[in-house]
Formats: C-alpha cells, structure tokens, sequence
C-alpha cells in the first residue's frame, strides 16, 4: 500500500499573501512557485504574469489576461524603443493639442478653512473633510496624500492612505478613475500589492487604457517586477496615440492629463 502523499507546504501569494498549496493562489491566481512555461518549457519563477523566454501568460488569473494582446502578445525588444523615439516627437505635442493647458480641478470641495484653524493637528483630517459625502471625502484626502507626498512627509502619508482607501472601498462599484486614484494613494503609501490590484482591475475591464498601464508599470518597478514593467510601458507606447484621441470620452485622462505627461516623457527619456 503506497504511503498517502502530504499536502504541500503553504507559501505566501508575492501578490495578495494568501496562502497557496498548489502552484497558483486561489485567490488572485498569481504564480506562487516554480513551474515551467505552458508555451515554452522555460522556468517561471513565483510571481512571474509572463515568461521571460516567449512572453506567454503565465496562469488563468486577470493578472494574465489584462496585460496580453489577444492578437499580437507582448514580447519586449528593441523596437520598443524606436517608438519611445517617436513619441517625443509627436506624442507630447499630441497630448497638449488635446487636454490644452490646465488640469481640471479635482472632484473634491474646497477644505473648511475654519476647520484647519480650529486647533486640528496640522494636515490632520478637518471637520471639513469629514463632514463631506463619501466621494468628496475621497477626492479631498486623495489630493491630500498626494501632496504630503510631493512634500516628503511620508509618516503623514502612511497615516492617511489607509484611511482614504477605506473610503474609496466604500464606494463600490468604482469606475476607472476611482480605481486609479485609489492605486496611486497605495503606491505613494508603499502598498504595492493593493496599486497593482487597482492596475489589474482597470486593465481588465480596458486592455488599452492608458492610466491603468502608467499605473501598473509604476507598480511594478517599484516592488521589482522589471519585466511586467517593461511590458507596460511597451503597450502604452505602441497605443498612446490613439488613446489620446479618446480624451473626450474619457474624463479620467483630462483630470490625470499629467500622469500620462509623465509616463510620455519618461519614455522619451529612456533612449536619450
């Protein structure tokens, strides 16, 4: 009689930190250990959306289905930079002639002055803040931790992320942009499973949208996944220009026109 065989050691998710017992997490089904290429054979290491050797997806996930190109997958190369290239001479003139200068102004109503002096810890939540709608709420404290961040003060933006992303969940279902405010607060907090989250979900639902793109390469780099970096910022090359043109129709891009700036020049900026 053969010996029964054990159940496998549970490992932490590299994306959500459930435990796995099997190659890929029940829950966000990322690659939770070693296994070879489905396409190529090649060895894939825990946390891998693609392989390195063919550019597969790797699993069943969204985390595998958002990145791919149905028609054309993602195999990082040289051209890639040939249309970085490109885009600084085109592209950032294109994305100016179409959002014009100013960035509208945030969703969120202007703080109570009277509460910021009434004795409220400096860049403490106002009475202002939190006399607010839900959603206004969101906008205020999203512009808040982005601007703690500018400044540098990262105790205060630790203590305030978690609190505005509480508030964002509470606003289900989010549309796109609430998404992406919502995974920028847990990137500037250093939360980059939650902004990956976000960056997935958005590309789930718009392969091409060039916020959940500039989103997951931001996420990506900074918790060291280079590769699927790389392959967001191939996409967002190749399409910037056609999803520029969708601006009208998409209100997120004109209220976040400096975060795809950003993304555009940063790119430019790899081959110079």
């Amino acid at each position: 009689m053969s010996a029964e065989k054990k159940p496998a050691t549970p490992v932490p998710c590299p994306s959500c930190n459930a435990d796995v017992r099997g190659r890929f997490c029940p829950e966000c089904g990322t690659l939770a250990r070693k296994a070879p290429c489905k396409e190529c054979g090649a060895t894939l290491a825990p946390g891998d959306r693609f392989c390195g050797e063919c550019g597969a997806p790797v699993g069943v996930g969204a985390a595998a289905a958002v990145a791919a190109d149905p028609a054309e997958p993602w195999r990082p190369s040289t051209t890639w930079k040939v249309v970085t290239i490109a885009l600084a001479a085109t592209l950032v003139v294109a994305l100016f002639m179409r959002f014009g200068s100013d960035r509208p102004q945030s969703r969120a109503t202007p703080l109570d002055p009277a509460a910021t002096q009434s004795g409220a810890p400096a860049g403490g939540p106002s009475a202002g803040i939190l006399s607010m709608p839900p959603q206004q709420q969101a906008d205020a404290l999203f512009d808040r931790v982005m601007r703690l961040n500018e400044e540098g003060k990262r105790d205060s933006v630790q203590f305030f992320a978690p609190m505005a992303i509480g508030i964002y969940e509470q606003l289900q279902p989010l549309d796109l942009d609430q998404r992406f405010d919502m995974g920028t607060i847990a990137l500037a907090a250093g939360m980059y499973p939650t902004a990956r989250a976000q960056a997935d979900t958005i590309l789930q639902k718009d392969p091409d949208h060039l916020l959940g793109l500039a989103l997951l390469s931001r996420s990506a780099r900074a918790s060291g996944a280079t590769a699927d970096a790389q392959r967001a910022d191939v996409k967002f090359a190749k399409i910037v220009e056609t999803e520029v043109r969708k601006a009208p129709e998409k209100i997120e891009y004109q209220r976040h026109k400096s975060d795809i700036e950003i993304e555009v020049k940063r790119l430019a900026g790899i081959t110079q």
